[in-house]
């Protein structure tokens, strides 16, 4: 049996199991990946419009009411940050669930190749190497940031409105 295609007797050739196991499973991975890209370029967005609106502020010396306007945007673009950190990594999750069980699969049609094996020692020495980041969320840091940007917004909107 061929890894590209099997043939039954007087039917078209039929695609290997694995090897459309491992094209679902690549297409799963890059979705993932775009999906972190994009939580990445708009958490970079968000920081740089941040960072600009603060030095708006900042630029006046002096705090006063006409701050008000610019604090709301960084609240709110705070948590459409979070808001969407947290949708995109709800996305990637989802293709990564997916991603292993074709891994799992082509694990159970191909046991010699020992995938799950791997994959197991490859987490413990993580686990082992790193055992406080181990237990850490990535999301929860990028989550955290944006709504950090809405804290910052309102501390200084509060101080604005004193």
């Amino acid at each position: 049996m061929s890894n590209e295609a099997t043939q039954t007797e007087g039917s078209a050739p039929q695609p290997d199991a694995c090897a459309i196991l491992m094209d679902l499973y690549k297409d799963d991975c890059t979705q993932a990946r775009h999906h972190e890209e994009q939580r990445s370029s708009v958490t970079n967005i968000i920081v740089a419009v941040s960072a600009g609106l603060i030095a708006f502020i900042a630029h006046g010396k002096q705090l006063h009411h006409a701050a008000w306007m610019p604090c709301s945007l960084l609240i709110f673009l705070g948590l459409y940050g979070a808001l969407c950190s947290a949708k995109h990594y709800e996305r990637a999750q989802r293709h990564g669930i997916r991603a292993r069980a074709y891994r799992e699969k082509v694990a159970a049609l191909c046991p010699t190749a020992n995938l799950l094996e791997i994959c197991d020692k490859a987490q413990k020495k993580t686990e082992h190497d790193f055992p406080c980041l181990a237990r850490r969320k990535l999301y929860h840091l990028w989550i955290g940031l944006n709504l950090f940007i809405s804290l910052l917004g309102a501390l200084i909107l509060f101080q604005a409105l004193k």
